[in-house]
């Protein structure tokens, strides 16, 4: 997905019962996923979210029940927002 001068993916205030996947997925633009609800895991393992300068993957408020998968090759090349986010876990692996 490319939209290197905005947001690729406006997600804000969604409600999803199941898991977001966005495994091995290469996104140049914003990934907006503010105040969400995701009943399960969020799963970024080996994507590349790209937003140079801007922000990259915004959790800012975001409920993850499950867990945050940043495992792989996975890369947030711009900013990442966590504020006031609630997580489960978060599991960070380079295998």
């Amino acid at each position: 997905i490319e939209e290197a001068e905005s947001v690729a993916i406006d997600a804000t205030e969604v409600e999803n019962g199941g898991s977001v996947v966005l495994r091995q997925a290469k996104i140049d633009g914003e990934v907006r996923l503010v105040a969400s609800v995701i009943g399960g895991d969020l799963d970024v393992s080996g994507a590349r979210l790209e937003h140079r300068g801007a922000m990259a993957l915004d959790l800012s408020r975001a409920l993850v029940k499950g867990a945050l998968f940043l495992r792989g090759e996975a890369e947030v090349k711009g900013a990442l927002a966590m504020t006031g986010a609630s997580i489960g876990t978060i599991s960070r692996s380079r295998r």
